[in-house]
């Protein structure tokens, strides 16, 4: 049987998200549901490779990403609330935009913080988030950043946008 790349990428998707832990539990603060929708940049500690990575994973922090609380269960929230979103973590690369994304999410928002584990599985710059929020998100590379990347990388400086649930 022939394989095809694609088919090769989600074999790996599949085998990276079953090595590696699964999502973990929410440690919410202010014990409310908040839906968000967010956008802004992140920047790796090095260039992402096209190809793979380190075992540990590649560290990223997020700027501040600016968002909004769109809904939420708390009564007192009642139009859209602007928040900042804190999300550093790993990035465990397959190829450029395929991979999975972990770490700890800060959401501060005017009822206190929600703060929650999460984990984002991405399968060409598409991604769905998972742990202690659900919702889907874009992660492309930022032709704003004016560095080009070194040759063999697909760089560190990348934008991010979506929405999310928080659990």
């Amino acid at each position: 049987m022939k394989r095809t790349p694609r088919l090769l990428v989600a074999i790996g998707v599949a085998a990276l998200s079953a090595g590696v832990a699964g999502p973990l539990s929410v440690h919410a603060a202010d014990g409310d549901t908040d839906s968000v929708v967010f956008a802004g940049r992140i920047h790796t500690a090095v260039p992402v490779p096209l190809v793979g990575g380190p075992p540990a994973g590649i560290p990223y922090v997020y700027a501040q990403i600016a968002c909004d609380i769109v809904a939420s269960s708390d009564a007192a929230v009642t139009d859209p609330l602007p928040c900042v979103l804190g999300a550093p973590g790993n990035y465990f690369n397959l190829a450029c935009g395929t991979g999975v994304a972990m770490g700890v999410a800060n959401l501060a928002e005017a009822d206190g913080p929600d703060i929650f584990n999460y984990e984002i599985e991405l399968a060409g710059g598409v991604g769905v988030i998972l742990g202690g929020a659900t919702g889907v998100v874009t992660i492309v590379p930022d032709p704003t950043a004016g560095v080009i990347p070194p040759v063999g990388t697909c760089g560190s400086d990348f934008l991010i946008s979506g929405t999310a649930v928080t659990n």
